[in-house]
């Protein structure tokens, strides 16, 4: 085993760049297989070899990651899990985020909540609970003054910053809620993303403050649309996570990375193959 990984070694920090990357395609195309004897070599003494080694590591995670998500997406149907969804989204463009560190900081706020709430019979109160929480407490808000960061739609990054969209927040208070047994929905509202509890309007963007839906009704004439009930009916978790991907895809359109946008595409064709790409609907 020794020789093998001094060979390998070797061929890291050979002179020739072919080579060096003839091994390093070698590595990425054996997969996720080969991470642990990958990961033994980062303790390598040759900063040459380990600087190969975590690009070999980074590139066999993302691709792994991007294949979950991709299989994901095609069985997503009618699904509900979108927690799931937030949780691959984020390996594919962060590899080697440890998403199970954010999933209990959620279970850690969602018992916090369960306690606060239990006993609370009036939407409005309960909703008030999430906000104390959520907004005052953690401080999650709307990223104003970077809003077309794409870390403002990755869940790690959101928990990570207390900084969102307005989907990326409603979906954090609909995991936290749930956790407490709050059922949280999102309204997919043109141009403005927000949540609801029963009969109860929150935009999670602007600090879970009440929204009323004469308000709803002023964002939708600043386009010209007239607001009819079925805007603010609970939204299917397909339609949350597509709505998502679209704004990622309009994200990295405006920051001309074809790249990015390619990959997004493809995520958007499997979660849903009919989707008129053409249309990207609204920014986020």
């Amino acid at each position: 085993m020794n020789s093998q990984r001094d060979a390998l070694l070797r061929l890291l920090t050979d002179e020739d760049p072919r080579t060096v990357q003839l091994v390093k395609e070698q590595l990425v195309r054996a997969g996720p297989a080969m991470l642990p004897e990958l990961e033994e070599l980062l303790h390598a003494d040759d900063e040459t070899a380990t600087k190969h080694v975590r690009a070999v590591i980074h590139e066999i995670r993302q691709h792994s990651a991007e294949g979950s998500l991709t299989s994901f997406l095609r069985d997503f149907g009618d699904s509900d899990r979108i927690e799931e969804a937030c949780w691959l989204l984020a390996a594919a463009l962060l590899p080697g985020i440890d998403t199970p560190h954010y999933a209990r900081l959620l279970d850690t706020w969602g018992r916090t909540l369960a306690g606060r709430a239990a006993g609370l019979r009036n939407p409005v109160e309960r909703v008030a609970a999430l906000r104390a929480l959520l907004s005052t407490e953690l401080g999650f808000r709307g990223n104003a003054k970077d809003y077309y960061n794409p870390g403002n739609s990755l869940l790690p990054s959101v928990i990570d910053t207390r900084l969102g969209i307005p989907i990326s927040l409603s979906v954090l208070y609909l995991l936290v809620g749930a956790r407490a047994g709050i059922t949280v929905h999102g309204v997919n509202l043109p141009g403005h993303f927000i949540a609801r509890h029963e009969d109860v309007l929150f935009d999670p963007f602007h600090e879970a403050r009440l929204i009323a839906p004469s308000e709803c009704a002023e964002i939708l004439a600043q386009q010209n649309l007239p607001l009819t009930p079925t805007q603010l009916l609970p939204v299917a978790p397909r339609l949350i996570l597509l709505r998502m991907l679209t704004n990622l895809l309009y994200l990295f359109e405006q920051r001309d990375e074809p790249a990015m946008k390619r990959r997004i595409a493809s995520w958007i064709r499997a979660l849903e193959p009919r989707s008129p790409l053409g249309n990207r609907g609204d920014p986020p």
